[in-house]
């Protein structure tokens, strides 16, 4: 039995039935702002580079059946507290990260934010869904990486990276079957390290 279809099949794995779920949205929009900026000065004997990117999605909504529900900023993957599950993210998001260059030597450190969230922009809907939610509050969430290289020659570079080095866990998103986490918005996996070599021909 697989999603409720019970049909007969001869073999494992054989194609035996589909859902099929259209969308009737006659219009879909997004509205925000992306900025970047980048800055680069010499500090003692190297260079210090500094590189910020973000976005802000200030609206993203869909209108289907004379109906408009608005998402931005709303993060539940569950259906029921949130139409447009699969089609919203938190409003805010920026990466900062700085470079020192110096030699053969490069140092990067890099900050990741995700802006605080909701779970639902619907609570104010009259439906009984909603009457159990006592926090519709999704925390901001910090990311914090370092990496690093060495010029052992002109073709051959040594590097290292730690990302999520505080082990930044991500928030709990509750859904109407219990709680969740959403591993497309945060990161799920948590600290992780590599080492590696590159070769330059």
């Amino acid at each position: 039995m697989i999603g409720g279809l019970t049909f007969a099949f001869n073999q494992p794995g054989d194609f035996n039935g589909y859902y099929q779920g259209p969308v009737n949205a006659n219009r879909e929009t997004v509205s925000g702002l992306d900025f970047q900026t980048d800055y680069r000065h010499d500090l003692f004997d190297g260079t210090l580079s500094w590189h910020l990117l973000g976005n802000y999605t200030d609206q993203k909504t869909r209108t289907s059946l004379g109906l408009t529900v608005a998402g931005a900023g709303a993060v539940s993957g569950d259906g029921a507290l949130n139409p447009l599950s699969g089609f919203t993210s938190p409003k805010f998001r920026a990466t900062l990260a700085t470079t020192y260059d110096e030699g053969p030597w490069s140092l990067t450190a890099q900050a990741r934010w995700i802006g605080s969230a909701r779970l639902t922009n619907n609570l104010t809907q009259s439906q009984s869904v909603f009457t159990s939610i006592d926090d519709n509050a999704v925390p901001a969430i910090f990311y914090g990486d370092f990496r690093a290289s060495y010029d052992w020659s002109d073709r051959i570079q040594l590097y290292g990276a730690v990302d999520n080095t505080f082990n930044t866990p991500p928030p709990n998103i509750p859904t109407i079957g219990g709680g969740g986490f959403s591993c497309i918005t945060y990161d799920c996996i948590g600290r992780q390290y590599r080492i590696g070599v590159r070769f330059n021909q």
